[in-house]
């Protein structure tokens, strides 16, 4: 993706999405899994992965809440630096970009539960991850817990398939 040959696009939760963008999704997805952990451990795709990961989790909720308690400003680094141990970075990076190249459904159904775990732990940093500035709209929309159905919702969709068409044609 970061090669000048690379296509100018890529799949984001099934749209198409500038590829410059595709890491600011995975920058939003990676830590809104280790933040709604353990809910997020059957999407690591080895146990070994799924155990480093409960090692990685256990250790930022326990600072996150040092943090929280303590009065310190800013306990939200704690779950939003970067990992520390590679192996951990590489399975939270690895599980955020399994679930952006799902398709539209698949993802709104599995990053769903997600948000909700991760709003119980902390809903202001839920909140600011669903809309971390720079993020794909389409990754928006599949975060957003209460997006319309039926009609409502394919003219967002449309809408927002839309304006991705013309970003993208523009950043091209």
């Amino acid at each position: 993706m970061l090669s000048p040959s690379a296509p100018p696009t890529v799949r984001s939760t099934g749209w198409p999405i500038p590829a410059a963008q595709h890491f600011m999704d995975l920058r939003a997805v990676a830590p809104l899994a280790l933040l709604s952990w353990p809910a997020a451990r059957p999407l690591c795709a080895t146990p070994l992965l799924a155990q480093v990961l409960d090692a990685e989790a256990a250790w930022r909720h326990h600072d996150y809440e040092r943090l929280l308690h303590g009065g310190k400003k800013h306990s939200s680094k704690a779950l939003l630096r970067p990992a520390v141990d590679a192996l951990a970075g590489a399975a939270a990076l690895h599980m955020a970009d399994h679930l952006l190249n799902c398709e539209e459904t698949e993802a709104r159904e599995t990053v769903a539960p997600l948000g909700g775990a991760a709003a119980a732990r902390a809903a202001a940093l839920t909140a600011y991850l669903r809309h971390l500035p720079g993020s794909s709209l389409p990754l928006q929309l599949a975060l957003t817990p209460r997006a319309p159905r039926g009609p409502g919702r394919r003219w967002l969709a449309d809408a927002l398939h839309e304006r991705e068409r013309q970003r993208t044609r523009h950043v091209a």
